[in-house]
């Protein structure tokens, strides 16, 4: 099993990121947008990347997008808070 939720270890079998689909559904995602994104091989860094426009092309259900953008949020928050204790620690 991998070691952080990010790792491209974690990939199962079929290409299906396990962690990152236990983090997308701790987000509420429903199975059909988490089957989407399995179908479309996105990983976290494509999901970082996703804009207003690229966010429109996704069918997502009602509250989705909302929920998926608050969470990308957190991600890159805790992305910021590890680069500065890194930083401090080095």
């Amino acid at each position: 099993m991998a070691e952080t939720w990010e790792d491209d270890d974690a990939t199962a079998p079929g290409g299906r990121n396990d962690v990152l689909r236990g983090q997308l559904k701790r987000a509420n995602l429903s199975e059909a947008t988490l089957q989407l994104f399995e179908r479309d091989e996105v990983d976290l860094a494509l999901l970082l990347d996703l804009d207003a426009e690229s966010q429109g092309e996704v069918e997502f259900k009602a509250g989705e997008r909302g929920r998926l953008v608050e969470w990308l949020k957190a991600v890159r928050g805790l992305r910021t808070r590890c680069a500065a204790l890194d930083a401090a620690i080095n």
